[in-house]
């Protein structure tokens, strides 16, 4: 049976647990993982809230870039150019990948594309000075 607060401890656990009726009907039982009452009290009254918000106020929850693109590859499993794109979302990680969907715009997708362009031409202009011992590695006459 729940409890009235709906935060109560197991005797196998060290943590507080929520057992609770959410306003969208939903039943929830979980961990809380946090061993501080006030703590867990402020889980509970944050998932009742955002709850709420989604179900009566039409407040969608706020989604991750990695949420995202582990959706997409689940649907999109059976596409032929699967690894390309697994390829793309791998570079674009380490620079959306704690971004929420609504931060991400194009300026920030730019932004990457601009820095990695930039390391590209720095690495193939160290290359062809390696390789010609430090002159150009075109030809001066090569023109005519």
């Amino acid at each position: 049976m729940a409890r009235e607060s709906g935060l109560h401890r197991r005797q196998d656990s060290r943590f507080w647990w929520i057992d609770v009726v959410l306003p969208n009907g939903e039943r929830v039982r979980a961990s809380t993982k946090t061993e501080n009452k006030e703590e867990a009290r402020a889980f509970l009254a944050k998932l009742k809230l955002d709850t709420y918000r989604q179900a009566h106020l039409g407040i969608k929850r706020t989604r991750y870039w990695r949420e995202a693109v582990v959706r997409y590859f689940e649907v999109k499993a059976a596409l032929r150019s699967i690894r390309d794109t697994r390829r793309i979302c791998r570079m674009l990680d380490p620079y959306l990948g704690t971004a929420t969907l609504s931060e991400i715009n194009g300026d920030k997708v730019w932004s990457f594309f601009a820095g990695s362009r930039a390391s590209i031409i720095a690495s193939v202009s160290r290359t062809r000075a390696s390789r010609s011992g430090g002159e150009s590695a075109i030809p001066v006459g090569w023109l005519r």
